[in-house]
C-alpha cells in the first residue's frame, strides 16, 4: 500500500488509513473521506468573522493524490461536504464544480452521504453532478454513514465521520494531530478539511487511535490519555 499507511480489519474487510485524511477500502476500489466543509470560511466572512479563506485546491490536490495513489474507481464522502449554503458562493461553486468534474473525467465517481450539514446541498447538487446522493449506504459487511450513532444499529461494520477525532501531542497546551478511531466494529475518519480542529476527551475502553503526524499514520501504545473528539 505504500509508506506511511496502517491497514486494519474491519468486519473482516482490510481497511487502509492513509496519511491523507482517507481510508482505502481495496475490495471495493473504494476511497472514503469526511467532513470537508467546503465553504466554510467563506460561511464565517459572511457572518462577519474575520478568517482566511481556506485553501481549496490544497484539498483537492490532496484528494486527487489520494486517488491516483490507491487506484481508486470511486470517492464515498461520508457527510458535510459543504459547510452551509451562506458559504456558497458563485466562485466556490464553480471552482468545486471544475475539480469534481476532473474526478469523473478519470472514470471515478463521487458519491455522497448525507451530512448534517448537507441538507440544503440542492443549490449546488446538479452543478457538481451530484447523481449519488444517500442518507446511508450499505456494501457487503461495511456501512457508511456521517454520525458513527447511526452505524451502531447493525451487524457488520461501519466508517463515519461528524466527530473530527484529533490528538493532543506534547501534553497539556500542546498541539493537536488528525487522527483516525477504530473498534472492533467501527472507523471514524479524521475530518478531511484542515480549517476543522479537535478538542480533547479521555479515551475509552476498545479504542484504537491512529493519529496522522510526520506524513504517516502511527498507532499510539494503550497508555496514551490526551485524546480528542468534537461534534461538528
Amino acid at each position: 500500500m505504500g509508506e506511511g499507511c496502517v491497514t486494519i480489519d474491519l468486519a473482516g474487510e482490510a481497511i487502509t488509513l492513509m496519511p491523507e485524511r482517507a481510508s482505502w477500502w481495496e475490495a471495493a476500489r473504494t476511497l472514503i473521506i469526511a467532513d470537508l466543509h467546503l465553504g466554510k470560511s467563506e460561511t464565517m466572512r459572511v457572518a462577519g468573522i474575520p478568517v482566511p479563506e481556506v485553501d481549496l485546491d490544497e484539498q483537492f490536490k490532496r484528494l486527487h493524490l489520494a486517488v491516483e495513489r490507491v487506484g481508486a474507481e470511486r470517492v464515498v464522502v461520508a457527510g458535510d461536504l459543504i459547510h452551509a449554503p451562506a458559504g456558497l458562493t458563485r466562485g466556490l461553486a464553480a471552482r468545486v464544480a471544475e475539480r469534481l468534474a476532473c474526478l469523473r473525467e478519470r472514470g471515478v465517481r463521487v458519491v455522497l452521504v448525507r451530512g448534517n450539514h448537507d441538507r440544503r446541498i440542492e443549490g449546488v447538487e446538479a452543478s457538481w453532478g451530484l447523481v449519488e446522493i444517500h442518507e446511508s449506504m450499505e456494501e457487503g459487511a461495511i456501512r457508511i454513514v456521517h454520525e458513527p450513532r447511526d452505524g451502531r444499529t447493525r451487524e457488520g461494520g461501519y466508517i463515519a465521520g461528524h466527530l473530527h477525532p484529533a490528538l493532543s501531542v506534547g501534553g497539556i497546551g500542546g498541539a493537536k494531530v488528525p487522527a483516525f478511531v477504530a473498534t472492533d466494529r467501527g472507523l471514524i475518519l479524521p475530518a478531511f478539511s484542515r480549517f476543522t480542529a479537535g478538542g480533547r476527551i479521555a479515551r475509552e475502553p476498545g479504542q484504537r487511535w491512529y493519529p496522522i503526524a510526520d506524513g504517516r499514520v502511527m498507532e499510539i501504545g494503550a497508555k496514551a490519555r490526551d485524546a480528542g473528539i468534537v461534534g461538528a
